[in-house]
């Protein structure tokens, strides 16, 4: 499974300077890959992301491995201090996204 593979494809995004987010909620693929293919999906996800001024928040799935949301461990694994416009959310952590809380 490719983490979020129809946000890889090319749609025609606006880009403005309109701050977008995106909540995706579930099974986002982190676990079902190699760390370092995982990584170098997140990698042009977040960079499609910043081009278009877009945020994606991910609430971890039942399938995904709960490693890759936590950002201590995460750091650790990979060396990399997150990403500036995908965020894989803790559980059960209480965020503001555009504004509004969401937990």
């Amino acid at each position: 499974m490719k983490i979020a593979p129809t946000l890889l494809q090319k749609y025609h995004l606006d880009n403005d300077k309109e701050v977008k987010c995106i909540l995706h909620v579930g099974d986002f693929g982190m676990g079902f890959t190699t760390l370092k293919g995982g990584i170098t999906q997140l990698k042009r996800l977040n960079d499609r992301l910043k081009k278009y001024n877009t945020y994606l928040y991910v609430i971890r799935g039942n399938h995904d491995d709960p490693q890759y949301y936590n950002d201590e461990v995460f750091k650790e694994e990979t060396g990399i201090n997150g990403f500036s416009n995908v965020k894989l959310l803790k559980d059960l952590l209480l965020r503001l996204m555009c504004g509004q809380p969401y937990l």
